[in-house]
């Protein structure tokens, strides 16, 4: 219980011998919906595996790369640009909070793309917690999947690949 979580928290999660066995049944569960896709009600399975196994990732610890994504969008709503400062500048000094802290490489400035400070800038403005940005990846990821899902019909192709895509662990 304790040590596992140590673990997941010391960022040493592909290490963990639990999150392999996990990642290793996921894996076997998405060849097994896959194979079973054109038989019965498998698209209605696929979907509400994907769907439940996105949301437990809501509970999953994050990477640090989630703390620059909030100080990233939060800097910007005071009027600073991320690709001029980086994190430990003095100019920024008086916005260091918890999420400062747990930025890595703060000497440098952004290195993601104007669309992800956009998408930074509106999550922030909303809310500034990692579920917000996780629920928002996810449902972004959701909404790829239906434009797959609607491609593949315009197109004629078998909706069968998609499972791949959908459970992909």
């Amino acid at each position: 219980g304790t040590s596992i979580w140590v673990t997941l928290q010391g960022n040493a999660i592909a290490g963990n011998p639990l999150f392999l066995v996990a990642y290793v049944i996921m894996f076997a569960a998405m060849l097994g919906l896959w194979r079973l896709w054109p038989r019965g009600r498998a698209l209605t399975v696929v979907v509400v595996t994907s769907v439940v196994v996105r949301a437990l990732f809501l509970a999953f610890p994050h990477s640090d790369d989630l703390h620059r994504y909030i100080w990233e969008g939060q800097i910007q709503h005071h009027g600073y640009n991320p690709y001029r400062v980086a994190p430990e500048s003095t100019e920024l000094a008086h916005l260091r909070d918890t999420t400062w802290e747990g930025i890595n490489h703060k000497h440098l400035s952004t290195i993601y793309w104007p669309a992800s400070q956009f998408l930074f800038r509106g999550i922030t403005a909303v809310s500034s917690s990692p579920f917000a940005f996780k629920a928002t990846f996810i449902l972004f990821d959701l909404g790829v999947a239906l434009l797959l899902y609607l491609l593949l019909i315009h197109s004629g192709t078998s909706r069968h690949h998609l499972a791949l895509y959908l459970l992909n662990p």
